[in-house]
């Protein structure tokens, strides 16, 4: 094997070993809830999701989102993301 590949695979398993590599940023979730949320059949029902992240680095990262819609006041969901899968928590509907 020659050098560059042995040093590249050594970064690779290296940066695998590092908590938090791999894992969705704040402005990857929020493209990926936006594409989820335009996605049906009434497309275009978000038209901006803002998030911020509200836990200091860990096995888990959680994020708080805003997402803003083309008619509706904001509607604020707690996201968790572990690697690259996430799960929103959504507030109850009121009415």
């Amino acid at each position: 094997m020659n050098a560059r590949l042995q040093l590249l695979l050594g970064t690779l398993t290296l940066a695998l070993a590092i908590p938090g590599f791999g894992t969705l940023s704040g402005t990857a979730l929020e493209g990926e809830i936006s594409a989820q949320m335009n996605a049906g059949a009434g497309s275009d029902v978000t038209r901006q999701v803002h998030c911020v992240r509200k836990n200091a680095a860990g096995e888990g990262v959680r994020y708080a989102c805003a997402l803003h819609g083309l008619v509706a006041p904001p509607l604020h969901v707690r996201v968790d993301v572990n690697g690259r899968d996430w799960r929103a928590y959504w507030p109850p509907v009121q009415g």
